[in-house]
Formats: C-alpha cells, structure tokens, sequence
C-alpha cells in the first residue's frame, strides 16, 4: 500500500511554487497542470504533474524525459511525483487533466488555449463512438 500524505493548503501551494520554479527554468516546457489528488484530494499519495512540450526537443525518449523530471522535482519537494508528456497522451487523459487540473505554469497562452479547445473539441466529437464502443464491449 502506498503511503498517504495530508498538508495544509498553505504547505501545498509551497510546493506548486518550488515545481512551478523548477519547470519555468526548462526552455521545452510550454505549460503544466498539476492534476489528481495532490489538487483535489484532502490526503495525497502523489503530485500528478502534466507537461506541454514546445517544441519536443529532437530525440527525446518520454520515458526517459518524465523519469528526469519525475527525480529533479522529487528531489526539491521530498514527495513522491508522476509525470507525463501531455503532448501525446491518449485524448481521455488529456482531456481529464483539463477538466480537473490546475495550471501552474504558461509561457505561451494561445499555445494552451489552443490545446485546450482542440482536446476539448476532440474530446466531444468522439464521445459517441467511445459510448457505442463501451457498450458493445461491457455489453450494458
């Protein structure tokens, strides 16, 4: 079982901050949302963090660009932290980070409207044949 953890909103908004610092220094970085039980939650196993990058540096591995961040802020904060790519993230995540997340950091604001409105978009326009498809699947 993982460990939980509970702060004030006070000690939460430090951490935001030192993140926010951390990820404002990386060129790449176009926004971020924190999103998950870190934002939402009264008790927290983990900092869900999400990353735009512009543009996606030549001959990055994802996995190998999330687990640097993951260390580096891990690092700075002293809690556990799950990163993830947004860029090219499946339309159900993308769209649930908007929905429930926060933005901590934009450099580039018609770069994530933008992206929010063409996920948003996206996200509507499948929503038919994702229900179709469940149904068929889970038999409802």
């Amino acid at each position: 079982m993982r460990k939980r953890y509970s702060l004030i909103k006070k000690k939460r908004s430090v951490i935001l901050n030192k993140i926010k610092d951390l990820l404002a220094a990386k060129k790449e970085i176009s926004f971020v949302y924190v999103h998950g039980s870190f934002i939402d939650g009264e008790t927290f196993s983990d900092i869900d963090i999400a990353v735009y990058l512009s543009p996606m540096p030549a001959g990055t591995d994802s996995i190998y660009y999330e687990f640097a961040l993951e260390s580096a802020i891990e690092e700075q904060t002293g809690y556990p932290v799950d990163v993830r790519i947004i860029n090219k993230a499946p339309l159900s995540f993308k769209f649930s980070v908007l929905r429930s997340g926060k933005c901590i950091l934009e450099k580039d604001e018609d770069l994530r409207v933008a992206f929010q409105e063409r996920t948003t978009s996206m996200y509507y326009d499948f929503a038919p044949f994702r229900e179709q498809y469940l149904k068929e699947v889970l038999k409802l």
